[in-house]
């Protein structure tokens, strides 16, 4: 399994995209998150292969939407990762997204940014109370 993992990765190092941890909310897809309860974020869909999952539209030298391909497990993340992905986009392109660790910053900027373009739950209860 590991020698499996690790030729996996070899694949997706041609284009390595780093983001600090600070700013990782920037490149998240509104649509595909729900606010169940006040900042509490759950992506709408599982981590399945071909999920859209950061949005990169734009911004050169990439300008493309990525769809996950793998969601590289704890154990293997180096000690200055948060987080680490295997992505590809629309045209067979392949990236490596490290989520970078932000030593001493205690609130994420981006996450407050990225939260009222969120939807919000409303419980099946609330609708027809409200449709009535």
């Amino acid at each position: 399994i590991q020698r499996n993992q690790e030729k996996l990765m070899e694949e997706y190092a041609e284009i390595a995209i780093y983001i600090p941890e600070v700013n990782k909310w920037d490149y998240a897809i509104p649509e595909n998150y729900t606010n169940y309860q006040d900042g509490f974020l759950f992506p709408d869909f599982e981590t399945y292969r071909g999920a859209p999952i950061f949005d990169f539209t734009g911004i050169d030298p990439i300008d493309a939407v990525l769809y996950i391909r793998w969601d590289v497990p704890w154990h293997v993340l180096a000690e200055h990762e948060a987080e680490k992905y295997l992505c590809f986009d629309r045209h067979g392109r392949k990236y490596t997204v490290t989520i970078q660790k932000s030593h001493g910053v205690k609130e994420n900027p981006s996450y407050f940014r990225f939260l009222p373009k969120v939807k919000k739950y409303v419980p099946c209860r609330t609708k027809e109370a409200t449709h009535g």
